[in-house]
């Protein structure tokens, strides 16, 4: 027993001599985790998609496009500030992160283009390129395709263009006629605005066999003057495209404030 005990305590010194915390090291060709380096991984753009957004207005219709990307970074070293959008020649700018499409997107107009229309650059090709920090770059293109300008969605009530409608129910009734076929894939929404700039209700996602939506909240009156509101409709097709046709108007009027109109309408008698 007097032998055995030393004997395990110099086993124990000479296995701790030989071990060193670099042979659990990844990087340590002698060690058993150790795992061979790999060559820096190009950054995959997945898919770039444009999308166009026009809306009729009573001077002419405005059209914005938008062009989306997806990035696969397998070696997590993408220099973010490099993913650059550009239509052949012309450089649109830097993407910035768009939480909603959980990607990158640049939004720009007409306006912002040297040619300030769209139309002039279809059958062009947008690329978007990215960088990361080894210098390594990659780019994806598509093809700038024509925006969508109509036929523009019809409204059918209230409508209002010449003047706003008079409605007296706290939850309006807005109609609509159909548009494109009902099989390809499209769908409507609807904002309602007070006062032309607060936003107060909206829906998306309405099938293209609707023709009205009834608003779900009440609107608010006024005993002192009708109260405005505007409301929009869009189309968005299959591809993403949208179409948002001229505004329709209308007023609440309260019942109080129609017996006052009427009682001023009757007083000269």
């Amino acid at each position: 027993m007097k032998l055995f005990l030393p004997v395990v305590l110099v086993f124990i010194v000479l296995a701790g001599c030989r071990w060193t915390p670099e042979r659990d090291s990844t990087v340590d060709p002698n060690s058993p985790f150790y795992v061979l380096p790999h060559f820096n991984r190009r950054p995959a753009i997945d898919s770039v998609k444009m999308i166009t957004d026009c809306r009729e207005d009573l001077i002419g219709d405005q059209c914005v496009f938008e062009v989306q990307c997806w990035v696969s970074d397998s070696d997590r070293n993408i220099i973010y500030d490099s993913l650059i959008a550009r239509v052949d020649t012309v450089v649109l700018g830097r993407m910035a992160f768009d939480p909603d499409i959980r990607g990158f997107s640049i939004r720009r107009g007409e306006r912002d283009m040297p040619a300030g229309d769209l139309d002039h650059y279809v059958g062009d090709s947008i690329w978007v390129t990215v960088v990361d920090d080894s210098g390594a770059q990659t780019s994806r293109g598509i093809e700038f395709h024509q925006p969508v300008r109509s036929p523009w969605p019809l409204k059918n009530h209230p409508v209002g263009e010449t003047g706003p409608d008079i409605v007296t129910d706290y939850h309006p009734r807005l109609g609509w006629f159909y548009w494109g076929n009902l099989d390809d894939g499209h769908k409507f929404s609807v904002l309602v605005q007070r006062d032309g700039q607060n936003d107060v209700w909206d829906t998306t996602g309405l099938a293209p066999a609707d023709t009205f939506i009834v608003i779900t909240d009440s609107l608010s009156d006024s005993n002192l003057r009708p109260v405005n509101y505007s409301w929009t409709l869009t189309v968005t097709n299959r591809r993403g495209d949208k179409l948002t046709c001229r505004p329709g108007h209308f007023q609440i009027w309260t019942d109080m404030f129609l017996r006052g109109k009427d009682r001023r309408i009757e007083s000269p008698k």
